[in-house]
């Protein structure tokens, strides 16, 4: 998610990157915040206003709002109106918004988020998320009728696959998207702003 995030900020784009993961976040340690004792939780909790607990990151035009303290329930706070309001308030500042989210099956947290964004991308581990998972997370994404739903794939073994060389979409992955440590093998984020097009040449 940081890449992507890093990714848009290089392309000449203002960037929010916005750490929803609020049971094991980790973009503040992506991006050495040191203070994180303020973040969205406190925005959606207390009502702190949003620039007050937004952090410039070391990106030119990428801004980050970590998670803050954790919540005792991260699900109320995403649905008791605060975080819709708080998108409705950021995506009129910025030419990007990316929710880092948790992972779809444990929680109902990137359920939550993505209906409510323009679009969500499944993050896939390469040669850790069977079928079978991946298939249960689409379709419960699928039960809450989110816009656009795409699939990246991370931890792909460039060696492993030399002779596909030619099919660039192992490296457009490999740099795309980090993992959710300590989660399993697949996670999602919500995209808001123009569509993100998955593409390989």
């Amino acid at each position: 998610t940081s890449n992507l995030a890093i990714a848009n900020a290089q392309a000449g784009r203002k960037v929010l990157l916005i750490d929803a993961d609020m049971r094991k976040p980790t973009q503040h340690k992506v991006f050495q915040v040191e203070n994180v004792e303020r973040g969205l939780s406190n925005v959606l909790l207390e009502g702190l206003p949003v620039e007050e607990a937004v952090v410039a990151t070391r990106a030119p035009g990428l801004d980050l709002l970590p998670c803050g303290p954790l919540p005792a329930n991260p699900v109320e706070l995403l649905t008791n109106g605060a975080f819709a309001t708080l998108l409705a308030e950021v995506r009129d500042q910025y030419d990007k918004v990316i929710v880092d989210c948790p992972p779809v099956m444990p929680v109902a947290d990137s359920r939550i988020i993505g209906a409510m964004a323009d679009a969500t991308l499944l993050v896939l581990r390469a040669e850790r998320t069977t079928r079978r998972i991946a298939t249960a997370a689409r379709n419960e994404l699928l039960k809450v009728r989110i816009q656009r739903l795409g699939v990246a794939v991370n931890g792909v073994p460039l060696r492993k696959h030399a002779s596909y060389s030619g099919y660039t979409g192992y490296r457009y992955y490999r740099y795309g998207y980090g993992g959710y440590g300590g989660y399993g093998s697949y996670g999602g984020y919500g995209y808001y702003g123009e569509q993100k097009q998955l593409e390989s040449k």
